[in-house]
């Protein structure tokens, strides 16, 4: 049931740990490289119209969902 979800988890970690700077969180290296460029990394696709507010510039934004 949550398998997809835990892939998602592990490839972003992966992702994170082997192209972030030393000492990067994670927030910064997504606004760094940006967010279609970092979700093409961990192999997910994604559409914004699910994101209110969805603004591609900073990851500080407010990522309510809509369901």
């Amino acid at each position: 049931q949550y398998a997809p979800i835990l892939a998602v988890i592990e490839r972003v970690i992966e992702r994170w740990k082997t192209a972030a700077r030393k000492g990067e969180r994670l927030g910064d290296y997504v606004d760094r490289v940006g967010w279609p460029a970092f979700l093409r990394q961990v192999e997910v696709e994604f559409d914004p119209t699910v994101i209110d507010d969805f603004a591609p510039v900073s990851v500080r934004r407010n990522l309510q969902m809509r369901w």
